[in-house]
């Protein structure tokens, strides 16, 4: 006996005691036209996110299946795939939005103040809401509602 033979005799011997079923079957067009026509329609969701959809629906897909079939078709991961960016967002929504936060001082006197102030994202001028050592949820709130008012309407 070589060691050929030896070796030969265990890879069959793995090869039976890992033998995996045939081929998976073949996916149906119209399981891969529902893939395709997901992915274009929500362009944000990734394969995963197909995947559990479809899953939803009572069709047993891998995500590889889904990943596949997206690879196949020239179609990009979810960010890649057309749509408006994040930053294209927020560029055509910057009119109306206001961000605000809070920023301490600290005096000379170890008292810390809070100090609320608001930020236009169009102009970015800042507004200077409040101040308050102990601001809560409602005292934030009434500064959010004070800047509304005092805020020119229309263009």
């Amino acid at each position: 006996m070589t060691p050929g033979t030896l070796l030969a005799w265990h890879r069959g011997l793995v090869a039976r005691r890992w033998r995996y079923p045939g081929r998976r079957p073949r996916l149906g067009r119209e399981v891969r036209e529902l893939i395709l026509r997901l992915a274009r329609e929500s362009p944000r969701w990734g394969y995963r996110r197909i995947t559990g959809e479809l899953i939803g629906l009572g069709i047993q897909i891998s995500p590889t299946s889904v990943r596949n079939v997206l690879v196949g078709a020239g179609i990009g991961p979810a960010g890649q795939r057309g749509g408006i960016s994040w930053r294209e967002f927020i560029r055509s929504q910057a009119q109306g939005m206001i961000a605000c936060d809070f920023f301490t001082v600290d005096t000379i006197t170890l008292r810390r103040i809070y100090v609320l102030f608001f930020i236009e994202l169009s102009t970015r001028r800042v507004h200077l809401a409040g101040m308050s050592e102990k601001p809560d949820g409602a005292w934030t709130a009434q500064q959010a509602r004070n800047l509304l008012f005092s805020l020119p309407t229309g263009p």
